[in-house]
């Protein structure tokens, strides 16, 4: 079981960079209960969806356009809606990636994913500090929740504060932070605790929407880092393993 918020946010990575150009992104958080359905399917569901919500954007930017993301708890589930400035087609092909995945379709960009029959179970797996850095607040928010019932998470949306909380003498198990971010990117995060607190660089795990400079490449060569999108599902893994090794 997982969260459906925190899934639209890693199926939105992946189309960020040609959303921010078209059109201003406006997002209407409720609460939902957890979901029960194929997690990475799903992620590929929402991924076409959005491609989809975004190629049928109009002409003239962010100024003129707004996609507005839509998820709230209803009887059956949780819901998502995406509202833009076209209407959707046809028979697109998200649609039926997301009956795949167990989701149920409805009119327009819309679906609904059953809630889990039970909340999250009692583990026995150990419990973990957890340090999430991303300067975007709603990928913090989605996470902290899909970890907090299992780990003591922080969630911090500026790399210097991360900064100043290790080198005052704060320790995590796993600390999972965004590569670019204004103010302090991860590249510099990194070169910085490399100075105020080595010890903890190798439990650091980049997120990356991909490497686009030779620096880049480079740094990422010698660090630990996964590519966008990251499902909860595989956020819960890289934590565990950091747990037990051993697992």
């Amino acid at each position: 079981m997982f969260d459906l918020t925190s899934t639209v946010e890693a199926a939105l990575q992946t189309v960020a960079a040609r959303l921010d150009v078209r059109a201003a992104l406006r997002r209407e958080h409720g609460p939902t209960p957890f979901i029960d359905a194929d997690e990475p399917a799903l992620v590929a569901a929402l991924v076409e969806l959005l491609r989809d919500a975004v190629d049928h954007i109009p002409d003239g930017g962010r100024e003129a356009n707004l996609l507005t993301i839509r998820i709230g708890g209803t009887a059956a589930g949780a819901r998502l809606e995406v509202l833009g400035p076209a209407p959707a087609a046809g028979e697109a092909p998200w649609r039926e990636l997301a009956r795949a995945a167990g989701a149920t379709v409805e009119a327009g960009r819309a679906l609904t994913v059953p809630a889990a029959r039970v909340g999250p179970a009692p583990s026995t797996a150990p419990r973990g500090r957890v340090l999430l850095v991303d300067d975007d607040q709603d990928v913090l928010r989605s996470m902290q929740r899909g970890l907090a019932f299992q780990h003591e998470v922080t969630a911090i949306d500026d790399a210097r504060h991360a900064l100043r909380a290790i080198a005052d003498g704060e320790r995590f198990d796993i600390i999972l932070c965004d590569l670019v971010m204004p103010n302090l990117s991860g590249i510099e995060l990194h070169a910085r605790l490399a100075i105020v607190a080595p010890e903890v660089l190798a439990r650091i795990i980049f997120v990356t929407g991909g490497a686009f400079t030779p620096a880049t490449q480079e740094f990422l060569a010698r660090v630990r880092a996964v590519e966008k999108p990251v499902t909860l599902a595989t956020i819960r893994k890289l934590v565990a393993s950091a747990l037990d090794p051993g697992a």
